[in-house]
């Protein structure tokens, strides 16, 4: 584990980054690196509840008044959602912009369902949450003040207990709203985020603990005062600071080149040597374009253009001169480009030691078809560690699905060539009961995308404890019509662990093969633990928190909070209903 340093650096620094996403001929929006780890987030709308009237805090820019209770991941999403009409099957494509964001450097996002907070009597309401300097009753003290800091916000994410679990000590009592296990983490959507009474009149849009859990999401990021624009990555930017990212350090902020005086310091090989210390501008462009950096500095994507393709796929919009495939807007610093200039890069920071992610496993899937037939012949894998330490999490059930907008439906053939004693059942075109509810073979959403009349999905099930690295089937499967490649390129491929995660990859074209670290963004089920029971007890091994080298969590109390800062953030300040420069 690597030497994790848990102060704030004054140093700036940057880099140049190549594009961060790359696009194969009908897929939309792909991970340029491996997607080996995903983050569990218990995301909370925080309501307050006045007689027969409740209002909670926005979390999309669908509701102003934020509607929990009907949250799902397209017409009422968890952020910011970009979509388009795909014009050959006239269905409406759906990405989800914190995942791309965060698939950048290997990270995948799991949004467990919305909750409402407070959730019973008794709890105390924080649509309000106030930032302080120099207040020793909850931690930051000091003359002149050593930081910033939110007593509320300590109250609300249950901190520092979290941070001392599994061993509190003092000893301190865990009610609602810990998400269990404690590795998974809060992110609060708040209606307002109030700076210290020095910096009043000022913007703040979300704030995070550094290397520890929870976020709070103020209404502002959706909603700010016009001329200001929604900030579509805060919350990626907020749960980077929980994952150990700062604003200054392995990639982001400007210009500071790698020393062993600044460890944390670095740029790309391609960073221009006429570029200055501590220049960001479009001289040095790296510092705008990086998701790390302070929001004052950093350029804010638009929705409408953020994941569109390079070129633009059809139904995407063409005129777009900022994108992540373009590679000038919320890039981020990968392994590939590490270098003695840039020893550690983001991508590994994040990855290598926190515990707040939980790993994915690699299963592969190869198709392919014989000329003039009318079936496919799959080779399915194991499960395998993406990465070396994990712990084998085997593969439980393999679904396949042909492209949307396809007309090949199933025939009733299927034969094994090899590998059968580790089949248990194969279910087509739909579902059978042992894919509901909290089991081994449960489907989540995807089962009532698979239970739909014209449906046709394909559901192999192994039998427990599921296919392991060394594990292989291979089989074929029949369809009514002759079949192409063509007709198969684009097909999902839906993988289930054993411990109880679902993600969803493509076929691609050419090549017809998948992985399971290769995530669609534009899945009609997105990535979720569907078996609740056994993610809790892989996760419960995990620290609540991303530690440092000795195994320990830093003290929220100490560390203060981040982004609680006006001056680095996008501002527009008044002063009696007039605009002014913010403090």
């Amino acid at each position: 584990m690597r030497d994790l340093r848990w102060h704030q650096s004054h140093a700036v620094w940057g880099f140049l980054l190549s594009a961060a996403a790359c696009v194969a001929a009908g897929a939309a929006l792909a991970a340029s690196v491996p997607v080996t780890k995903f983050i569990t987030v218990q995301p909370w709308d925080v309501c307050v509840v006045k007689g027969p009237l409740t209002t909670c805090a926005p979390f999309n820019t669908v509701h102003q008044n934020g509607d929990p209770t009907h949250q799902n991941s397209t017409t009422n999403p968890i952020g910011f959602v970009y979509s388009y009409t795909d014009p050959t099957t006239n269905k409406t494509v759906y990405i989800d912009i914190t995942r791309a964001l965060l698939n950048q450097i290997g990270v995948d996002v799991i949004w467990l369902p919305m909750k409402q907070y407070p959730g019973s009597s008794g709890q105390p309401a924080f649509p309000t949450l106030n930032v302080v300097t120099g207040n020793s009753a909850c931690g930051i003290s000091g003359s002149p003040a050593t930081g910033v800091q939110s007593c509320d916000f300590l109250q609300l994410s249950q901190q520092p207990c979290i941070s001392r679990f599994p061993n509190p000590s003092p000893s301190c009592t865990i009610v609602a709203p810990l998400s269990s296990p404690a590795s998974v983490t809060n992110m609060f959507f708040v209606t307002t985020l109030v700076p210290p009474s020095s910096q009043s009149g000022g913007q703040l849009y979300g704030f995070s603990w550094i290397n520890n859990n929870g976020v709070a999401i103020g209404s502002n990021t959706f909603f700010p005062p016009a001329p200001l624009t929604p900030q579509i990555d805060v919350l990626a930017h907020e749960l980077l600071h929980n994952l150990g990212l700062d604003h200054v350090s392995f990639g982001a902020g400007p210009y500071n080149p790698w020393s062993k005086a600044n460890p944390d310091g670095g740029a790309l090989m391609t960073t221009p040597p006429t570029t200055i210390a501590g220049e960001c501008d479009s001289g040095y462009p790296a510092c705008m374009t990086n998701v790390m950096t302070a929001g004052n500095l950093r350029t804010t994507p638009t929705v409408n253009c953020v994941a569109v393709s390079n070129p633009p796929l059809p139904g995407q919009t063409t005129s777009c001169t900022q994108s992540l495939a373009l590679g000038n807007v919320s890039q981020l610093t990968t392994d590939a480009e590490q270098w003695t200039g840039l020893p550690e890069s983001q991508q590994f920071v994040v990855t290598d030691p926190s515990q707040l992610l939980q790993p994915i496993p690699e299963s592969k899937t190869t198709v392919s078809v014989a000329p003039n037939s009318s079936s496919m012949t799959v080779n399915v894998t194991g499960a395998a560690p993406a990465v070396i330490g994990d712990q084998e999490e085997p593969l439980l059930a393999w679904v396949f699905m042909p492209p949307p907008g396809s007309t090949l439906k199933f025939n009733s053939q299927f034969h094994i060539f090899s590998g059968g004693s580790l089949l248990q059942d194969a279910d087509w075109p739909h579902p059978d009961q042992d894919n509901i509810g909290n089991g081994a073979y449960t489907l989540g959403t995807l089962h009532d995308v698979c239970a739909a009349a014209t449906a046709q999905c394909l559901i192999v099930e192994f039998n427990l404890p599921g296919a392991a690295a060394t594990d292989q089937i291979k089989f074929s499967k029949g369809f009514t019509t002759t079949v192409t490649s063509a007709n198969l390129c684009g097909s999902s491929i839906t993988s289930v662990f054993s411990h109880g995660y679902m993600t969803t990859s493509q076929l691609s074209c050419p090549g017809l093969t998948a992985t399971s670290l290769t995530p669609d963004l534009t899945a009609t089920a997105t990535p979720q633990i569907v078996n609740q029971t056994a993610f809790n007890q892989a996760a419960a091994n995990n620290h609540s928190c991303t530690p440092d080298s000795s195994g320990n969590c830093a003290n929220p109390e100490l560390t203060g909070v981040f982004d609680a800062i006006v001056s680095e953030e996008k501002q527009l300040c008044y002063f009696h209903g007039q605009p002014v420069p913010c403090p």
